[in-house]
């Protein structure tokens, strides 16, 4: 199940802003613990998604290098 994601590799794959707000919003992650964005054109709306949602509080290893 989704719910018991805890990585998500994401890197080299074009998923922009859109994507990267989608993946802050979905409370269906909050298990994540380990998120790779790194060359997905996320730019700073989708990272300030990231950094500030309300769902992602588990992070520990979160990579988001990108474009």
């Amino acid at each position: 199940m989704i719910t018991n994601l805890e990585k998500l590799r994401l890197s080299l794959n074009d998923i922009g802003d859109e994507a990267a707000t989608a993946i802050a919003n979905a409370p269906q992650l909050s298990n994540l613990k380990e998120l790779y964005i790194g060359s997905t054109n996320v730019g700073n709306e989708g990272t300030n998604a990231l950094v500030t949602s309300k769902y992602l509080t588990k992070l520990i290893k979160p990579n988001y290098r990108s474009r």
